[in-house]
Order: C-alpha cells, then structure tokens, then sequence
C-alpha cells in the first residue's frame, strides 16, 4: 500500500507499506491527505476488510518530517514492531501491524529546514 502525506508548507511524504504476510497480497494506494484513516469504515482512506480490524482501526499522520501513527481505540490494537501501542512514531523499516496484518513501513523523511 503506497500513500502521500501532505501538510501545509510540507513537502509530500511517500509512504509505502508492504505486507509482511504471504497470505495478505500488497496494497497500493495514493492519497493527498494530512491524515490516513485506516480500517473498515467506509469513510476510511485506507479501507481494509478484515473481521480483526476496526471499522476506524488507527490514523498515520505526518510530524515534523516523521510518521505517527495513532490508534483509536481499536478492539485488537495497534503494533509498531510487535509492541503495542496507543501513539508511536513510525521509522522507515518499523512492522506496523493493524488487526492480524502486519506491513513494513518505508518512507523517506523529507529535509526540512532546522530538522535534522
């Protein structure tokens, strides 16, 4: 699954998350969005259908050229490299796993003046 992070004045963060999981086949997907919403609702940017995933499973959003990503009090969590967690920055590399699918995280962390 492939996503672009956008905030004001920021340069677009390319996101792409590659499942993990042989069963789970790879998702692509393109946004232009400040927040990624995750999970089965259909209002999710990411929609994912998966009984162990939340209809408004987590959000993955941009902060000062890193990735956070948040649960929202999902029924099964969230991981970011086997530990669950509430709020978590996403490094490129991390596993992040939402329901029982688990994607690694790759992006390149903009250069962003004073940041380094």
């Amino acid at each position: 699954m492939t996503a672009l992070i956008h905030q004001p004045g920021v340069v677009f963060v390319k996101v792409k998350l590659d499942s993990v999981d042989p069963f789970h086949p790879e998702l692509h997907l393109t946004l232009d969005q400040e927040v990624i919403l995750i999970g089965r609702d259909g209002d999710a940017q990411v929609r994912l259908e998966d009984r162990w995933i939340s209809p408004r499973h987590c959000e993955i959003s941009q902060e000062r050229g890193a990735l956070v990503v948040q649960d929202l009090k999902s029924r099964h969590g969230t991981l970011v490299n086997g530990a669950v967690v509430q709020r978590s920055p996403l490094l490129p590399g991390d596993d992040l796993t939402i329901g029982i699918r688990t994607f690694r995280v790759w992006y390149q962390r903009p250069a962003i003046q004073g940041i380094p």
